[in-house]
């Protein structure tokens, strides 16, 4: 059981499955399974079955009654606790507890609700399905918690997998147990991760054990690729946001800084004749209408696109700008390109993909123009930063162009 996957960045995995004697089903809580004619094809070809949990609720609307009953009854006695509740929610002994009452029991309430439903359907699920491994990527989410918490219970092997970069910069390691860090225990069986680097850095926190290096899935596709042909006037602007991960990072200051850096980097791209840039911003909300807004300011002629495949947009690029060490960095050097990350937020300095010179850094947007005129204008240069690129990678990535298979394997003799 694959949990919230997006099946068009899997495609090459969801491909290997079809060789091994199991039958794959996905579950998708967030994201619809089938958004689009590629996704329809990819479940089709590869047999994939689909759980639609709406189907499973009218069997547990009695339960879900029930047991919403018997733990609102004593989350509502808990609510009357008051001298309790204002002293843990206080600052320097000055409780604000009355001042956010109703909206953290109306948060509560609204989430309690929806995790009672989900965890009696999930229950209904796994028992009904004779689930033998369950894949998950996220277990900081709410879902993956969830249905991680009633797997254990049925004795289900659970094996998570590496989506993003690894985050094993020294900055995480605080709070990194919100965000699925390997310096914190998991609460999977079996951790797949895309590289020895992150093996090591996970054993040297002992915090997971059992830690397998099979490669990144859904880069296979990236690293067959690297012979792609670049259109010599496109430029790609992939900005993430603002990460917002600690109050540390979440400054005004910060926040400004990422937004000058989209206007210094719209403005640069303006002023170079020939050069065609086209903005990407990432999907995660809350920024993207921002930056959006800020670039039709500066040139109405930049091209925006949310939804374009990635591979085929760096394909044909000559130059990729991201910030903060996004993992699209890391894609575009599989695709041997260049790439300029734009450091708004300090941690970022500590990462591999820095330090081995894998991007040009950059700290100040005054940089921004004098940069990309460098990589485009000096070739030394830009095949230096290519071939630590490279180095990085075969440090960071196993198994490149094949992780599919390997992964396929794992999960195979997982589930046995």
């Amino acid at each position: 059981m694959l949990i919230d996957f997006n099946t068009a960045n899997y495609t090459n995995l969801l491909n290997e499955l079809t060789k091994i004697d199991k039958k794959i089903i996905l579950l998708n809580t967030r994201r619809p399974a089938i958004w689009n004619l590629d996704s329809l094809k990819i479940i089709l070809k590869t047999g994939c079955k689909i759980i639609n949990v709406q189907k499973f609720e009218d069997e547990i609307k009695h339960e879900v009654e029930l047991q919403e009953k018997s733990f609102f009854t004593r989350l509502d006695n808990m609510w009357n606790e008051t001298a309790l509740l204002e002293k843990v929610f206080s600052i320097d002994s000055i409780p604000f507890w009355q001042s956010i009452k109703p909206s953290f029991v109306k948060a509560l309430d609204t989430r309690f609700r929806e995790s009672i439903k989900r965890i009696l359907l999930f229950k209904l699920i796994l028992e009904k399905s004779n689930t033998s491994l369950i894949l998950e990527w996220a277990e900081a989410g709410q879902e993956e918690r969830e249905i991680i918490h009633v797997a254990k219970r049925h004795k289900i092997k659970i094996l998570f997998l590496q989506h993003a970069m690894a985050a094993i910069g020294e900055p995480y390691a605080k709070f990194g147990m919100f965000l699925t860090h390997l310096a914190h225990p998991l609460l999977s069986d079996v951790q797949a991760v895309w590289g020895e680097s992150a093996k090591a850095y996970a054993l040297s926190k002992k915090s997971n054990k059992n830690i397998q290096v099979t490669g990144s899935p859904r880069h296979d596709k990236f690293f067959k690729n690297k012979e792609a042909a670049t259109k010599k006037r496109l430029i790609i602007f992939a900005p993430t946001g603002p990460s917002g991960i600690s109050c540390k990072y979440s400054t005004t200051g910060t926040i400004l800084k990422f937004y000058s850096f989209v206007k210094k980097t719209c403005l640069a791209t303006k002023s170079m004749p020939g050069k065609e840039l086209i903005l990407k911003p990432h999907p995660a909300p809350g920024f993207s209408n921002e930056v959006v807004q800020i670039a039709n300011e500066i040139n109405n002629k930049i091209k925006v696109t949310f939804t374009s495949d990635v591979l085929s947009l760096i394909r044909d690029c000559e130059l990729l700008i991201t910030t903060n060490n996004s993992t699209i960095a890391a894609e575009a050097i599989m695709l041997g390109k260049p790439v300029i990350s734009l450091q708004s937020e300090d941690w970022t300095l500590e990462e591999d993909i820095v330090k081995s010179g894998a991007v040009l850094s950059i700290t100040d947007p005054n940089d921004v123009e004098n940069s990309i005129k460098k990589i485009l204008d000096d070739e030394n240069f830009r095949n230096q930063l290519l071939e630590n690129g490279r180095k990085f990678l075969n440090t960071n990535f196993a198994n490149q162009g094949s992780a599919s298979k390997h992964f396929a394997q794992t999960m195979e003799t997982l589930s046995n």
